[in-house]
């Protein structure tokens, strides 16, 4: 294999399941290297964001934490919860802050952090906050001009938001002050550098704009929801297919519309029948996942459902008991020592 170009040593290797791998990096000098090297792992990366058999859903439990084939789920097969093997005790009241580029962000006993590979073990316990009162808003992603995987926690008060952000380069926690509207929802979804929340609507009847935090400019900036006249409601903020998406259902309408934020406008990608749980229940339903054949996995009332395209109808899977009612995030299979 030593003497095979390297773009097929890389095609090879890229097919391997992650344990597999992470035993061949014991098979010889070369392996060790070539496993090892940055350029590899940020190969495998991009190719595992396209391979549905090294993405699953990773959830917090009340024991700890676990995951679910993504494969089987859009083919509409109940999977097995695996044990995600946390290394040592899981944190008791753990919520999962968020996923990316195999790296998992948790928060645990109300306020501390620490990151989490599944894939390779690796964990790390982060710096404590020097933080007053309760976080209102966290988000986890990665700054592509520092290159460096950033936490970000924010506290907003109606017109700006005092927030702390760590560095994992640099191993240190910097506080910032942003002008932003006061958040609301919790987590923040990450897409290309930005954490995504609705603003805070609990003066209203229902939120009217999404907030977005740039983890390399620290800017904040906002964009209205799509306008509907009857009365309607939303589901959490959601990624698929690389844009930013919401669920709506507008009464007396019997479907749920998916919108999706592309070029700074929102379009309709689909309607969707309306089940009874999702209509009752949307405000905390989650798009989770979208295939490449229009197959829509999202997470509604304690269970995971699908939306087939093909047959235009919508089914629950199976329920999973999350530790919070959306403790679930989509992970990807990479490498992160």
């Amino acid at each position: 294999m030593e003497h095979l170009p390297e773009e097929i040593v890389e095609n090879i290797f890229t097919r391997v399941p992650m344990r597999s791998l992470m035993r061949f990096k014991g098979v010889s000098r070369y392996w060790r290297s070539k496993i090892s090297s940055k350029s590899f792992a940020d190969y495998h990366r991009r190719q595992s964001m396209d391979y549905e058999h090294a993405i699953h859903l990773l959830f917090a439990h009340m024991y700890g934490f676990a995951k679910c084939s993504l494969h089987d789920l859009l083919r509409d097969r109940v999977t097995d919860e695996i044990d995600a093997e946390f290394p040592g005790t899981s944190p008791a009241v753990s919520q999962i802050v968020g996923c990316c580029n195999g790296l998992v962000c948790i928060t645990f006993e109300y306020g501390k952090f620490m990151l989490w590979s599944p894939s390779t073990g690796y964990l790390k316990k982060l710096p404590l906050i020097d933080f007053e009162g309760m976080p209102s808003n966290f988000g986890f992603g990665f700054d592509v001009l520092d290159t460096d995987y950033k936490v970000v926690v924010i506290r907003s008060t109606h017109s700006f938001g005092h927030a702390h952000v760590y560095s994992l380069k640099h191993n240190v926690w910097i506080k910032i002050d942003v002008p932003m509207p006061r958040l609301y929802g919790g987590k923040g979804r990450f897409l290309r550098g930005k954490l995504y929340w609705y603003e805070d609507y609990r003066l209203k009847s229902h939120p009217s704009r999404i907030v977005s935090y740039d983890l390399s400019t620290k800017i904040s900036d906002s964009f209205l929801l799509p306008t509907l006249t009857s009365e309607y409601s939303w589901s959490k903020i959601g990624v698929l297919d690389r844009r930013i998406c919401v669920l709506s259902h507008q009464k007396p309408e019997n479907t749920v519309t998916l919108w999706a934020r592309d070029e700074n406008c929102w379009k309709t990608i689909v309607r969707i029948p309306c089940m009874e749980d999702l209509q009752k229940c949307l405000v905390t339903t989650l798009p989770l996942y979208m295939a490449p054949n229009g197959n829509i996995l999202f997470w509604c009332n304690g269970s995971i459902m699908i939306y087939m395209a093909q047959e235009k109808l919508v089914k629950k899977i199976q329920s999973i008991d999350c530790f919070f009612n959306d403790d679930m995030d989509v992970f990807v299979e990479s490498f992160n020592e």
